[in-house]
């Protein structure tokens, strides 16, 4: 008989073991029922799975078993089953169907396994991949199955829907993990400002979006931006700081500004674009009634996703020593490409990066990408030049960016004394005190400090001194007509002199000509860069051309 050996395995098998009659009644219960479900075998003998299966699991559940008692197929299929004390175990059940000689279908045996711990991490990993880990809120993926499930709902119902974009201001005067603390209390009072049945996520950085799936009118849009801001207007306490903290929000409606979820997303981001640089705290997308340029609007937009869509990269210009005639440092510079317009221009994309905010991320991974790429500009074993990256106002203003400086000096295995920061003379002078705070720490680091564009800004040379500066850059403007301007000759010779005198090197920027060089070299200058000694070029494309010119690598 069969009966022996289906008993010998079903009472050593850890899983459980199930006999039912064609009515799904048990009719045998193996004994894991005592550590899969808490439940003596006997207890389960004449109840039916149903009386056990999770509510949500139940109709799936039986009409598995009645597939299988109808046709004979095996089935294998994943539900909830409650336990004697009250709680739901995962099980993953095996099902045949069992028949007697004449072929017709007496019983079916099941064999169900406790998948539990498998599911949750399932679960776990796919939560996941769709909320935020710093604030549990929906990311963008989720946001975009959203947006679109609410639109085809809109669609079939005649309805319309707001899509909202906000953006804290001034975010980037605040450090981690202040910075932190400060969005997951945004997180829960933006939640608190919406409908149960809206949607708030967290799209990175400082930026969120509520989903309205469904209003009547504009009104409602504009009631929830206000809500927003009587959300945000109670300031935030974190430990000892008390932060004050606003938010520009942009609103696109559907069907009036998108159809789908690309468009919709764009135009509120141009709506919030609007709003922030307007210094408003709202503002509804309008495609022809903009006060600003929409090739703007929309160009400053995409250059405010350019990072995570990898549309930027790095060329760098070599800096030579006059006396050696040697590259011993190259400067970090930001190229965009982007991907209908091609290259922008620098000076067009920096300031709008200015104007949006943009401008700290992007010196952010302008710094840590020069870092990453060192080690490939001087490919030869044991030849390391400096680089020197650009830092704004809004960076010198962090107080994390000497930590963060740190955290990728030591990523990247660079010595600190082979960083140049180099700080315009307008930002240096802006906020005194803060940048001297910084520039402090930094020098302290070990890592090397230059002022930019030297001579166009107002420097009081008090506070110049009193800066933990190496080189004094001079402005490009008063190279480029060196040769002809008697003016340029008296302040690019003045301030080499006031260089020296300070201890520090003085650098001209923009060199064109053989002219300028000697020029330069006449005066007494220490390093120099522009196009005389190569343009700027990709990091694998840098050491080539050197090669072949008349200044060598240090």
């Amino acid at each position: 008989s069969s009966e022996a050996p289906f008993r010998l395995l079903a009472e050593n098998s850890t899983d459980l073991i199930t006999r039912l009659d064609p009515d799904g009644r048990r009719l045998y219960v193996s004994p894991a029922a005592r550590t899969i479900l808490g439940y003596e075998p006997d207890e389960l003998l004449g109840t039916r799975v149903e009386d056990f299966v999770h509510p949500d699991d139940a109709a799936d559940a039986l009409t598995a078993l009645r597939a299988v008692a109808a046709d004979g197929g095996a089935r294998r299929f994943t539900l909830r089953m409650r336990r004697k004390d009250g709680t739901f175990v995962w099980l993953e059940l095996a099902t045949r169907a069992v028949r007697d000689a004449e072929g017709a279908i007496v019983e079916i045996q099941s064999s169900s396994r406790d998948v539990t711990e498998r599911v949750r991490a399932e679960e776990a990993l796919a939560h996941q991949a769709l909320h935020d880990s710093l604030t549990g809120l929906p990311n963008r993926a989720l946001l975009q199955d959203r947006v679109e499930q609410a639109l085809l709902a809109a669609r079939r119902h005649g309805t319309s829907l707001a899509l909202l974009f906000a953006d804290l201001d001034r975010f980037d005067t605040f450090g981690h993990p202040m910075g932190d603390d400060l969005l997951r209390e945004v997180a829960v009072r933006l939640r608190m400002a919406v409908r149960a049945a809206d949607t708030v996520a967290r799209l990175g950085g400082d930026e969120f979006a509520i989903l309205l799936p469904q209003i009547t009118d504009v009104r409602e849009a504009m009631d929830v931006c206000e809500r927003i801001r009587a959300s945000l207007a109670t300031p935030v306490v974190i430990g000892s700081d008390t932060l004050f903290v606003e938010a520009s929000v942009g609103i696109a409606l559907s069907p009036d500004h998108g159809n789908d979820v690309d468009t919709l997303m764009r135009h509120a981001d141009v709506a919030m674009y609007v709003a922030k640089r307007a210094d408003t705290d709202c503002a509804l997308y309008e495609p022809g009634a903009d006060r600003y340029s929409p090739t703007v609007i929309e160009l400053a937009s995409d250059l405010r996703h350019s990072i995570e869509r990898g549309e930027l990269a790095l060329h760098f210009q070599p800096i030579v020593d006059m006396r050696s005639r040697q590259v011993v440092a190259v400067e970090a510079l930001c190229r965009w490409r982007h991907p209908e317009r091609g290259m922008v221009p620098a000076t067009e994309f920096i300031a709008l990066a200015e104007e949006s905010g943009f401008i700290r991320q992007l010196g952010l991974w302008t710094l840590a990408e020069a870092l990453r790429q060192r080690a490939h500009l001087w490919p030869e074993e044991g030849r390391r030049g400096d680089v020197a990256v650009n830092m704004s106002l809004r960076n010198l203003r962090s107080a994390e960016l000497p930590a963060v400086i740190d955290n990728l000096l030591h990523t990247w295995n660079v010595p600190p004394s082979a960083l140049r920061i180099e700080v315009t003379e307008t930002s240096a002078m802006a906020d005194v005190e803060r940048t001297l705070a910084t520039l402090t720490q930094l020098h302290e680091m070990g890592v090397a400090i230059s002022i930019d564009d030297f001579g166009t800004g107002y420097s009081s040379l008090a506070y110049l001194h009193r800066m933990p500066v190496d080189q004094l850059k001079i402005d490009r403007s008063f190279i480029l007509d060196l040769e002809e301007n008697a003016n340029s000759q008296a302040i690019v010779g003045s301030t080499i002199v006031l260089a020296h005198s300070l201890g520090l090197k003085a650098v001209a920027e923009g060199v064109e000509t053989a002219q300028a060089y000697k020029r330069l070299a006449a005066l007494g200058c220490d390093l120099a860069q522009g196009n005389y000694f190569g343009a700027p070029l990709p990091p694998g494309e840098l050491a080539p051309a050197l090669r072949g010119s008349p200044w060598s690598l240090a």
